[in-house]
């Protein structure tokens, strides 16, 4: 049975888009002069054409940028959309026009092209005009576009991530250096002990990056995250509630205000 799609057809403006399991088509097929041409494979090289996906390339003319699979099985990213107005020619085609960035390349003033695994000033494409990239994935971490655009226009990610390190997995910002190299940051705050170092995330523990300083504490409170944004409270004195803590005998939960004690240890009031 055809399944109807919530919106109309904006070809020949007759018809409605209906769902025909492998194809969808448009419903205007009365009469041989009349009938519309739209007709749309499900699956369009080894990408499943969504009914949120259709709805934007009849919204919009084009959709998001999809990515394809060619016959020898490369890939490539491209849009579909929709040539309406030309009667004679396909009604689908390829878009290749890159996605951009809405803050420009900190080193030269460029857009920021967005592809299948990197943000790149538009001067790369240029001849390398301008050389400046960040991969999309860092450390096997997707780094979202917000904080990418956070990061070009005040040079560091608003947030920490938990990266994956040689031998233990640890917390940083991304920034952008003085040469516009991207590299780690992964100083959080202060360290409240010796007040020379800083306090890292590594592993399962926050502890101090200066070696002859031994102040260190769990990333956990009884089985609940410390955040960064707790730790840092916590080392600025700071009483900090930590909600929906599991009690010692498992028998229920309860919210907890957590200080930093006066032997550097997390305790509970």
């Amino acid at each position: 049975m055809n399944e109807q799609i919530q919106f109309p057809c904006t070809i020949c403006e007759k018809g409605n888009i209906i769902d025909l399991g492998q194809n969808y088509i448009c419903d205007n097929i009365k009469s041989v002069d009349e009938k519309c041409r739209f007709n749309l494979f499900k699956n369009f090289m080894g990408v499943e054409i969504t009914p949120e996906i259709l709805k934007e390339l009849f919204e919009n003319g084009i959709t998001r940028k999809l990515t394809l699979t060619k016959k020898d099985e490369t890939q490539f990213t491209a849009a579909l959309k929709l040539n309406k107005d030309e009667p004679n020619g396909k009604l689908i085609s390829l878009d290749f026009t890159p996605e951009t960035l809405s803050i420009p390349c900190p080193k030269c003033g460029r857009k920021i092209n967005i592809t299948d695994k990197h943000y790149s000033c538009q001067g790369y494409f240029e001849n390398k005009a301008c050389d400046f990239s960040i991969n999309r994935v860092i450390a096997s971490v997707e780094i979202p576009e917000t904080d990418i655009e956070y990061l070009l226009a005040n040079k560091e990610t608003k947030e920490f991530y938990e990266f994956q390190g040689r031998k233990k997995d640890f917390l940083a910002k991304i920034i952008i250096g003085d040469e516009f190299n991207s590299t780690f940051k992964t100083e959080i705050c202060k360290c409240p002990k010796c007040e020379k170092g800083h306090i890292i995330g590594v592993g399962k523990v926050f502890m101090c990056n200066i070696n002859e300083c031994e102040f260190f504490t769990y990333r956990n409170y009884r089985f609940k995250d410390i955040s960064v944004k707790t730790l840092t409270e916590l080392m600025n004195g700071d009483i900090v509630t930590i909600k929906n803590i599991q009690k010692k005998d498992k028998s229920g939960m309860y919210n907890a205000n957590i200080k930093l004690a006066d032997d550097f240890s997390i305790v509970s009031l």
